[in-house]
This record gives C-alpha cells, structure tokens and sequence, in this order.
C-alpha cells in the first residue's frame, strides 16, 4: 500500500517506508531531495500477554519514534508475514486472485485502523 502526496507546492522531500509484522516493525525515512537515509530503526515486540491488542504494540511505536509523526510526501507499508510468498503468473486462477483481494482488503482495515488511532494518539 503505497501513498503519495503529488501536490509540488506541499512537498517535503521525505518519503517513508514501514514493514509490518506481527513480531514487531521496522522503518526507514528517506530524503528524496539530497537522496540519503535520515533514520532507519527495527522495533521487535517483546512477547506479550495474548490479551494485548497488537494495535496497541504499533500505537506504541509510533508514539515512542517521533520520525513516524513527521509529514511524508510518500509512505510505503509492506506487511510481511510467513503466509507471503511469490506465485507463478501460470498459477494464478481466478479462485486464488480472490483470495489474495479478500486477505489484502482484511490488512488494508487493519492499516486504516492503525491510521485512525495514529490520528488520535498524534
């Protein structure tokens, strides 16, 4: 899930790159401008109570990494878990394709989710 700002006159020169699993995160802030790396951080999650909602681990993240609340003319997020894996063009039927949506739009509201309480909690 890629999101772009393209409006040049509220350009920051900064894109943002989130991986997400359910072990933890890791980011990486970009200059786009003089093309370096500002920040780049893994956050592993300590293993937790099964009542804790890992809403509230990445909230936490984001709240304690003050380069995750900065403007981005860009913000890419890549969901990684053990469940990815690249299929053959020749495999792809329609049965799986609609799968592959189905799981995508489920991390999708997982995302806006996350949005919303980053929101709220910036």
């Amino acid at each position: 899930m890629s999101l772009q700002n393209t409006n040049i006159t509220s350009k920051n020169y900064k894109k943002l790159s989130i991986q997400v699993s359910l072990t933890g995160l890791s980011f990486c802030c970009f200059d786009t401008l003089n093309n370096t790396i500002t920040s780049l951080k893994e956050i592993h999650f300590e293993t937790f109570h099964k009542a804790t909602k890992i809403e509230e681990l990445f909230g936490d993240a984001f709240k304690n990494n003050p380069e995750l609340k900065d403007n981005y003319d860009e913000i890419l997020v890549i969901h990684n878990n053990n469940l990815s894996t690249f299929v053959p063009t020749a495999c792809l039927t329609k049965i799986i394709l609609e799968v592959i949506c189905s799981t995508i739009q489920r991390f999708l509201k997982l995302i806006s989710l996350l949005s919303i309480r980053f929101l709220i909690i910036k």
